[in-house]
């Protein structure tokens, strides 16, 4: 083998047999990782529309809920309203110079306080 004797050629021929070995141990390790990036970004994209489409559901639960307490607010100026009616009705100006609670403001304050709707028309003595 060109010109090479004994333990030389025995070295070159094993050298170029674990050359050979090396080379095919590297290109499966290439291929392998190539095949695990090509996974994982993959895996990556499919998260990143699981987080994307959570995100906007999100959003729109949001929006819900802003929403309601929009309305419910609303509700309570207009509970207000019916309210502040019944203390002008029930206050006079004698009664304010004289400093006398009348039995139904106690009522209507009381009602206030539970947020309900006062009883409407109603004389107590």
């Amino acid at each position: 083998m060109f010109g090479l004797v004994g333990i030389q050629a025995t070295l070159l021929k094993y050298g170029l047999i674990l050359l050979a070995v090396l080379g095919v141990i590297y290109g499966i390790y290439h291929a392998g990782a190539q095949s695990v990036q090509t996974k994982w970004d993959a895996a990556n994209i499919k998260t990143e529309q699981e987080i994307k489409a959570l995100k906007d559901k999100a959003d729109t639960a949001t929006g819900k809920i802003e929403i309601q307490y929009v309305d419910r607010d609303k509700i309570i100026v207009q509970k207000g309203d019916t309210i502040v009616k019944y203390v002008n009705k029930y206050i006079t100006t004698e009664s304010d110079a004289k400093c006398i609670i009348p039995k139904n403001f106690i009522l209507l304050h009381d009602a206030a306080a539970l947020n309900v709707v006062p009883p409407g028309g109603e004389e107590t003595k």
